[in-house]
């Protein structure tokens, strides 16, 4: 596993301009860290010394389209970070979509995949750099699995994202998946504290970073129904359930208490709503 015990106080982040990237590098620089923060346009110089790097670098709702740059994203970069630099240690950014058709949502859970199917291009990338990041980082790797993070100033094609967008700027949403589709949303604020809590104390090789708990597409519809949206759903919408995820061993190795769901989606909605410039619209 990573030592930490030789911290040098500084943090590199790879993704630094990206939703998740930006806000991390906020807030270990809010901790008095040395940040660096890393795009595509300033990598460090070859052999630089990065303290604890985290790679927060992905595609996600647009893969499917882009294939080459996803398979670049999430494992010919990672490879090109653990050849060129020295770090204490390294942290990928993965995804708890890896468990879509796995029984258990458990960081022990063994995972398959189909290479001949489109849509396991993602978990097929992710779980590359994974292995990458686990076994050619001289044990110093960590991978993170975070699930579906949402919090203010998202404006990623993440699905919470897209449909709260539409909602607000038409009044009306239309889903096509079923109402009973459910995942694991985490609030932004509970991702990144306990991001920066396994990067600095993690001691496993593999955390899921969830709130632990699944909420189904009704739920999010009746909070915007709730507010004069009109919801509906398209004939062929199907249900599309993940296992729930595990995150015991999260719990086991820092303090985490997830916020409730129904209270930071609302939060979340009314600052959607505030950037559409219809905050008292319905």
């Amino acid at each position: 596993m990573p030592d930490v015990q030789g911290d040098t106080g500084r943090v590199t982040v790879f993704g630094a301009g990206g939703f998740i990237g930006r806000n991390l590098a906020d807030y270990f620089g809010g901790k008095g860290f040395a940040v660096d923060r890393v795009t595509r346009h300033n990598w460090p110089a070859a052999g630089a010394h990065l303290g604890h790097c985290i790679y927060a670098i992905g595609l996600t709702a647009d893969f499917r389209q882009f294939p080459l740059q996803t398979m670049e994203a999430h494992v010919t970069l990672p490879v090109e970070i653990i050849d060129r630099y020295r770090f204490d240690s390294i942290t990928y950014l993965s995804s708890t979509r890896v468990y879509k058709d796995a029984a258990k949502g458990e960081e022990s859970q063994a995972l398959t995949v189909n290479p001949a199917n489109p849509d396991d291009i993602y978990n097929l990338s992710k779980l590359a750099g994974e292995t990458m990041c686990l076994n050619a980082a001289h044990g110093k790797g960590r991978v993170l699995r975070l699930s579906n993070v949402f919090g203010p100033g998202d404006v990623s094609a993440n699905f919470l994202s897209q449909i709260t967008r539409e909602a607000a700027t038409t009044g009306r949403l239309t889903l096509r998946t079923g109402e009973n589709s459910k995942k694991d949303y985490i609030a932004l604020a509970d991702a990144i504290l306990a991001i920066f809590n396994l990067v600095l104390h993690g001691d496993a090789s593999i955390y899921n970073v969830a709130s632990g708990t699944s909420t189904t597409n009704k739920i999010i519809s009746h909070v915007l129904q709730e507010d004069g949206i009109d919801v509906t759903y398209t004939d062929d919408a199907v249900d599309i359930i993940y296992p729930d995820i595990s995150i015991k061993k999260m719990t086991d190795t820092i303090s985490f208490s997830p916020q409730d769901f129904g209270l930071s989606f609302e939060n979340y909605w009314y600052d959607v709503k505030r950037r559409a410039g219809n905050a008292n619209n319905y």
